[in-house]
């Protein structure tokens, strides 16, 4: 029975919440972070002229 538990490693639930909200806080960081590299990224296509107005997306779809 004891074999069982040899790849087991004991957290105590205090140290367990706290990186739990490092992850999660983390999470937010790169959600945020992706949220603004997106951002940037429609930029430059918007400088470059590399977008379609909706109108004209909707016209070509048939809508």
């Amino acid at each position: 029975m004891r074999d069982k538990f040899k790849d087991t490693i004991v957290i105590p639930t205090a140290e367990y919440n706290y990186l739990k909200k490092i992850e999660n806080s983390f999470e937010q960081f790169f959600s945020s972070f992706s949220y603004l590299k997106e951002i940037e990224q429609a930029r430059k296509e918007i400088k470059q002229k590399k977008y379609l107005s909706q109108n004209l997306v909707f016209k070509k779809l048939g809508l």
